[in-house]
């Protein structure tokens, strides 16, 4: 199974994302949206906590990346290593990531809610996201 792929779009980011879990797709639509951002991989050296709750799987999973995406504009944190937990649209994670000073390919501005869904698929979890650039 692909854990992403990337979709034509006029203007903006648009990425599909997939899991047998829903923790791993929630990873993997982290990891898509950040390797479009820079072409790095890093070890990590520092680990965040994060905590969300949300009234639904859509929510969830923008919160989550927006989070994300906050800590990297905000703070220079890439991460590249999940541990995460999802039950009720509750979702704790351990994030392990660097600080990054590096050239970013693609300028992750936020995530919309334009086109976001997950789904439950008969052989795991789908969702299709676009990030504003």
């Amino acid at each position: 199974m692909d854990k992403f792929r990337f979709l034509e779009h006029t203007a903006d980011l648009k990425f599909e994302a997939f899991g047998n879990t829903l923790e791993e797709l929630f990873e993997n639509a982290a990891r898509a949206m950040f390797s479009a951002t820079t072409k790095a991989t890093p070890n990590p050296d520092n680990q965040i906590e994060m905590e969300i709750g949300a009234g639904s799987r859509e929510e969830l999973l923008h919160d989550w990346l927006q989070g994300l995406l906050y800590k990297f504009i905000t703070e220079d944190f890439l991460p590249s290593e999940y541990e995460l937990s999802i039950e009720d649209n509750k979702l704790k994670a351990k994030v392990g990531g660097i600080t990054f000073s590096g050239d970013v390919d693609t300028e992750v501005k936020a995530v919309t809610y334009h086109d976001l869904k997950v789904e439950k698929e008969d052989d795991g979890w789908h969702c299709v996201v676009v990030c504003d650039t």
